[in-house]
């Protein structure tokens, strides 16, 4: 049998980043839940081949910043009654992003993807 490159290793595919993917996560404007973005943004950067110490740094800002969306929102006069974290990945960063129900969206973190993580190939 003749191989062709990936044919030749079995079990093994290609994986390249997608250039853009959103996940959304809507809460209501809690404050107590300002842990739980910290928490899902933590497993989110974790998931996406970021090491520990840049996930929780990046967590922590993602907190930081939500809280400050919360106090905005409940001062806003529109009184916005959910929160929406959009977790996006990009070809070259990672990004969280906070917006109070129809208003701007507000980077909370953004991360550059290590460059081991495009265009990887793992297990099929």
């Amino acid at each position: 049998m003749e191989g062709d490159g990936l044919d030749d290793v079995p079990g093994i595919a290609p994986v390249s980043a997608r250039k853009r993917e959103i996940l959304a996560l809507t809460l209501p404007a809690d404050p107590a839940l300002a842990r739980l973005t910290g928490l899902v943004s933590t497993h989110f950067f974790r998931q996406n081949g970021i090491g520990d110490a840049a996930a929780r740094r990046g967590a922590r800002s993602v907190v930081k910043h939500f809280r400050v969306l919360l106090r905005a929102a409940a001062r806003s006069s529109r009184q916005a009654h959910t929160l929406v974290l959009l977790l996006e990945t990009r070809a070259s960063f990672l990004e969280v992003i906070g917006r109070a129900g129809g208003g701007r969206r507000t980077s909370l973190a953004r991360i550059d993807r290590p460059e081991s993580s495009r265009g990887l190939t793992r297990p099929a």
